[in-house]
């Protein structure tokens, strides 16, 4: 029998209790933990917008609602016609690095067959042969022209289309070439330039006439009276990843001969920096600094506006690529200053070299001759430290094309840089063309219009040589902003044009409107939908890079011969 003392009394159930509401819980605590977890996510995503160095994480893609819309609105989408682009260009290809090679070669069906330029004997097999680009698999040819439009394909396949050489027969008008007398000598292939190879761009130069120093480069290069040609062209993401970059670099080198890929840096702070036509790999022991954000009190930041300071182990490689644009180099330079006592080692082929590095901060520069060929080079600090710029791996004769972009760039950032240092490089360095390409990273900033002219000069006059070096002012690219579910042309990038026009007349420098070339207002929502563009609507897809690179080179290729035209008739 149980002690009914130790037997548990059961609650007494009141009228109190019963009325009580039952609470599942207070829901205040989950919902200040959810508002903090979204308050460190919103301050994440205003990180990137507290300084303008920090531009390249900004990387926040915009979703395109215009689907969305029409369903709400019942609109039909738009029609293949009324999405149509200049050339009949559509649609995003994947290409294969053949069918990549064989893309760029149909952009310029005058080239596609036959020698790439007709240059003399000396100027090498990539100067006088069409290289594996032209001569890839049937397979890949058709991907090609499919990527690359039908216009260009159509050139190539229109009955008595092709020439001596495989070149479009010329007509004989002045707008098309110039008339050549029974006693003038034969006008090198190079300098044939037909309606196919111009396309047909949506604007052209302003002011190509202030491009003479260039037209006579590539007019003497094409005749064999000049062995190299450089280009060095500044800008942004859109040069960064060399893509637009090396659309130029191809076509230029099919048609006046192969100078080598040209310039890259030892390392970058990002990873969007690509190089096309070389291989290029860099271990990350390197501290990078560019002219973006500065950090370096003697401004020194090279060639290309960024620094690689590396410790023992700090490395990067650079080779030829198997096939195609950049298989084939016979010079490599190397650009560095000596910040303290150390070594750095360079092997080339195999070969190894010891290099003794002395301090005091004095730019240097190294060249090795090698054979024309492939080539396989490593740069590694094995003692002290050392401020590398970069190196160069190209050939001694052709066009060679420096692509010298920063990603988040602003062409007011390079006055981070020391003028007479830069002197001293680009001395070294010199080009008959130099492009300035920048503004889609400045469209927020808030400044005057004199301001921003008067710096973007500055900018020009630190890096050009005077009027040795011919001048180039690309403008933005469109840039697209959403308004009530459409996509319009972003009107801070229509100002900006502006502004870049009148620090063309103030510097002497040609002036090109990429974003003319794109269609002009609303173009990269266009872009976008047919695979030319990105969802963030300020950037080009590969495909978008190509048809740009096209157009641009279409209208260089048009002042070169509006120059001919006008010298032959004078």
């Amino acid at each position: 029998m149980s002690d009914p003392q130790l037997e548990p009394t059961p609650p007494v159930a009141s009228d109190t209790d019963a009325e009580k509401p039952v609470i599942l819980g207070d829901p205040w605590p989950a919902l200040r933990e959810f508002g903090g977890v979204a308050a460190v996510f919103a301050l994440l995503w205003l990180i990137p917008y507290a300084h303008p160095a920090m531009e390249e994480y900004r990387y926040f893609g915009q979703l395109d609602a215009s689907p969305l819309v029409r369903a709400v609105t019942f609109t039909q989408p738009p029609t293949a016609e009324q999405n149509a682009l200049p050339g009949g260009t559509s649609g995003a290809a994947k290409l294969s690095a053949e069918e990549e090679e064989a893309a760029l070669a149909a952009l310029d069906p005058s080239l596609s067959t036959g020698p790439a330029a007709a240059l003399p004997a000396r100027s090498g097999p990539a100067g006088s042969r069409a290289g594996p680009a032209a001569s890839g698999s049937r397979p890949a040819a058709r991907r090609a022209e499919a990527a690359v439009g039908p216009a260009a394909s159509a050139a190539l396949a229109a009955p008595g289309a092709q020439g001596e050489h495989g070149a479009p027969p010329m007509k004989a008008t002045p707008a098309t070439a110039p008339k050549v007398g029974v006693a003038d000598p034969p006008l090198p292939l190079a300098l044939r330039i037909s309606d196919a190879t111009i396309g047909k761009p949506l604007v052209m130069l302003e002011h190509p006439a202030r491009l003479r120093v260039f037209w006579q480069a590539l007019a003497a290069r094409a005749r064999g009276t000049r062995k190299h040609v450089r280009i060095r062209h500044y800008g942004d993401s859109h040069l960064a990843n060399d893509g637009i970059s090396h659309v130029l670099r191809v076509l230029l080198q099919r048609r006046f001969g192969d100078g080598g890929h040209g310039y890259l840096l030892a390392a970058s702070r990002t990873q969007w920096y690509r190089r096309k036509g070389v291989r290029w790999t860099t271990n990350e022991q390197w501290k990078v600094r560019n002219y973006l954000g500065g950090g370096l009190r003697d401004g020194a930041y090279g060639y290309a506006g960024g620094a690689a300071i590396g410790r023992a182990g700090a490395s990067f490689r650079v080779r030829t690529t198997k096939a195609g644009s950049g298989a084939r180099a016979n010079r490599f330079e190397l650009f560095w200053r000596g910040v303290a006592a150390g070594a750095l080692q360079v092997r080339i082929d195999g070969k190894t070299e010891v290099i003794k590095l002395v301090g005091g901060g004095r730019d240097t520069y190294r060249s090795w001759d090698l054979p024309d060929g492939p080539h396989d080079i490593r740069v590694r600090v094995t003692r002290g430290r050392v401020r590398v710029y970069g190196a160069a791996l190209e050939r001694t004769e052709g066009i060679t094309y420096d692509s010298l972009g920063v990603v988040g760039a602003r062409a007011r950032r390079w006055l981070n840089s020391d003028a007479a240092h830069m002197a001293g490089q680009l001395q070294h360095r010199p080009a008959a063309l130099v492009v300035f390409n920048y503004g889609g990273n400045s469209r927020g900033d808030k400044i005057t219009e004199a301001r921003y002219v008067d710096r973007y000069v500055n900018v020009i006059g630190r890096l050009r040589l005077g009027a040795r070096e011919a001048c180039l002012i690309i403008g933005p690219t469109d840039h697209g902003k959403k308004k009530r579910g459409k996509i319009i042309s972003d009107p801070n990038t229509i100002r900006l044009i502006a502004w870049q026009r009148s620090v063309a007349e103030k510097t002497g420098c040609a002036f090109l409107d990429s974003r003319g070339l794109m269609g002009g207002d609303g173009a990269m929502g266009r872009w976008v939908k047919q695979g030319l563009g990105w969802a963030d609507y300020g950037h080009l897809t590969p495909l978008g890079q190509r048809t740009l690179g096209k157009a641009i080179y279409g209208t260089w290729m048009a002042g070169l011969r509006a120059y001919l035209a006008a010298k032959t008739a004078r």
